[in-house]
């Protein structure tokens, strides 16, 4: 029996030029059915980590006003320099 050759047409992933780090995340099962139906509705289906990172620029990019947390911290670190002068 002779050598089986295969040929790889799988198109290899581009990798960062730096490595990040790692961060480990559970999900609930209902908030992974969210970012399944998320991830279906991009045009290249990313995976799951992708698809997280791809959420956390859109949240990171999003105004201030649209993120109430930031604004909150903002309002403490305000109250908390006043306390202390």
């Amino acid at each position: 029996m002779g050598k089986s050759t295969r040929v790889n047409t799988k198109t290899p992933k581009k990798r960062a030029e730096v490595t990040g780090e790692l961060v480990g995340v559970r999900l609930q099962p209902d908030m992974a059915q969210r970012l399944d139906d998320w991830r279906r509705m991009q045009d290249d289906l990313p995976g799951r980590p992708e698809s997280i990172r791809r959420l956390l620029e859109i949240a990171l990019k999003a105004t201030p006003k649209a993120r109430p947390i930031e604004r909150a911290l903002a309002r403490a670190a305000e109250f908390a320099a006043k306390a202390k002068a």
